[in-house]
C-alpha cells in the first residue's frame, strides 16, 4: 500500500483526522432546522401568551421570570438564594423606597379587595410599617420639604406631606 502524503508531500503526523459524511452532515442539519424553527414558533407563542397576561392580567414578566427560575433550584440552593436575596432588600432599603403599604391588598382576579381588618390578627408587617397612617417615604419625605420651608395653607410646615398625621 502506498504511502499518504500530504499536500506539500511531506508524511502525516498524528491521528488521521475523521470526518462527517455529505449524507450524515444533510440528515443532522435538516433535522436541527426543522427543531429551530419549531423553537421560534414556541418561542413566539410564549411571548404572545406572556404579553397577553402582562397586559391583561397584570403579570410583571420579570418577577415571574424569576420565580420561574428559582422554581427550578434544588431547595438549598433556592433557600441560599432567599436568604441572601432578603438581606440585600434589608441592605438596599428596598421595601422602604417601594413603600409597599397599603398597595397589595388584592384578590385573585387583580382588584382591590374588600379586606376587613381583623384586630386578632398577627401583623407580618415591619414595625415601622405598623402605626396607624404610617408611610415609609413621610417622614424622610416631610423632613426635606420642612428643610426646603414647604407650608400648606393654614397649617404647620409639612404636616400634610405623605400620608400625614393620623387624626
Amino acid at each position: 500500500m502506498a504511502k499518504k502524503t500530504t499536500v506539500s508531500g511531506e508524511e502525516p503526523t498524528g491521528k488521521a483526522i475523521k470526518l462527517i459524511s455529505e449524507s450524515a452532515f444533510r440528515s443532522h442539519h435538516k433535522s436541527a432546522t426543522g427543531l429551530k424553527t419549531e423553537i421560534a414558533e414556541l418561542t413566539g407563542e410564549l411571548g404572545s401568551l406572556t404579553k397577553a397576561a402582562v397586559n391583561d392580567k397584570h403579570l410583571d414578566g420579570g418577577a415571574y421570570r424569576t420565580a420561574a427560575g428559582l422554581a427550578k433550584k434544588s431547595p438549598e440552593k433556592l433557600a441560599s438564594w432567599l436568604a441572601s436575596f432578603d438581606r440585600y432588600r434589608e441592605l438596599l432599603k428596598l421595601d422602604e423606597t417601594a413603600n409597599l403599604q397599603g398597595r397589595l391588598a388584592l384578590d385573585g382576579a387583580g382588584e382591590p379587595a374588600d379586606a376587613e381588618i381583623d384586630d386578632d390578627a398577627v401583623d407580618l408587617r415591619p414595625g415601622f410599617l405598623r402605626q396607624p397612617g404610617a408611610s415609609v417615604a413621610s417622614n424622610p419625605v416631610q423632613d426635606l420639604a420642612a428643610k426646603a420651608g414647604a407650608k400648606t395653607p393654614g397649617a404647620e410646615p409639612i404636616d400634610k406631606v405623605g400620608r400625614g398625621k393620623p387624626n
